[in-house]
């Protein structure tokens, strides 16, 4: 009996003996292959970043291969745009081929079901910076406006000179020197005038002269002043129009055209330049820029029956009359 229970007793503890080592070689397998997991998927992650780095390099060396072969053909008529759109397009497609590479070759899953469970969610989270990304891509395809042109965004609304057009943003400079960022949407729902887009743009500003003076000869005179300034194209030529008659002057329309283009001088100063010329060859001619009228008439108390005002914002010239006996009390 006492032999049946101690061979019973060496059976369970070799039982147990054998499930403990059992248990232990179980964890030490499985602590294995985490351990190999890891190694395995920190490897694919090593493998992964040097794949796309390695297309990453190839985009920016075919983009750049590509730009110098374009500027030797076309030399300064490609435009700073275009190159920043081949940038872009061959970085940004050599990056999405490397993801699409590394995610079904060396992760082993299916690049289309992944493209498409993210897609949902980036295009949602994403749909701002993305259709400023679009947007952006656009703006340089139709080429409406480039870097260096003078713009206004929105009626009477951001004005400058584009400086850079960034994958977000438009970068403008303003003409006090601020710098404006507009989203590149904007860009394509709001009207944007541009002042630079031609090579001919007018240039107008207004004079008046006194009912006296000899409107023919002011005409002539105002348009030899604008057709003798260098920076004032040729063709279209200048010109000049009677465009109203106020209460003390006739008005005289001057009508140039300039180069907006031409980044030598600026149209500002140039029509600075041609108001002060008109005014001295003006006065140098007889012509007069009359001051307004006002009109009084009275008995010699001082009396006002009636007078007539001039709120043209210059100097009061008051030039009595006889009175009217017929209006004297």
């Amino acid at each position: 009996m006492n032999s049946l229970l101690a061979q019973i007793s060496g059976n369970a503890s070799q039982a147990a003996n054998a499930a403990a080592n059992g248990a232990e070689q179980s964890a030490q397998s499985e602590l294995v292959q985490t351990l190999l997991n890891s190694v395995s998927i920190f490897t694919n992650l090593v493998i992964g970043i040097v794949i796309i780095v390695l297309f990453y390099i190839f985009g920016k060396l075919l983009a750049r291969r590509i730009v110098k072969g374009l500027r030797e053909a076309k030399g300064e008529s490609l435009y700073p745009d275009m190159v920043i759109l081949i940038n872009r397009f061959l970085v940004y497609g050599s990056l999405f081929v490397g993801f699409a590479v590394v995610i079904q070759f060396v992760f082993n899953m299916d690049f289309i079901q992944v493209l498409g469970f993210f897609g949902l969610g980036i295009s949602f989270a994403f749909k701002d910076i993305l259709s400023n990304l679009i947007a952006g891509a656009v703006i340089i395809i139709q080429n409406r406006f480039r870097i260096g042109d003078f713009i206004e965004v929105g009626q009477n609304g951001m004005k400058g000179k584009i400086m850079e057009i960034q994958t977000r943003a438009t970068i403008l400079k303003s003409i006090h020197g601020t710098e404006i960022v507009i989203p590149n949407a904007q860009l394509l729902v709001k009207p944007v005038t541009s002042y630079t887009a031609h090579h001919r743009r007018r240039i107008s500003f207004k004079v008046g002269i006194s009912f006296d003076s000899d409107i023919n000869l002011a005409k002539k005179l105002a348009t030899d002043v604008m057709k003798n300034h260098e920076f004032v194209l040729k063709k279209p030529s200048p010109y000049v129009l009677v465009s109203g008659i106020e209460e003390s002057a006739v008005t005289l329309d001057m009508r140039f055209y300039i180069d907006p283009q031409d980044k030598s001088y600026s149209w500002i100063q140039t029509k600075s330049e041609l108001i002060t010329k008109v005014k001295q060859t003006f006065d140098e001619n007889g012509i007069e820029i009359p001051f307004p009228i006002r009109t009084i008439k009275g008995d010699v108390s001082g009396r006002i029956s009636k007078s007539k005002n001039n709120t043209s914002g210059h100097s009061t010239n008051v030039r009595p009359q006889k009175a009217d006996p017929e209006e004297l009390d």
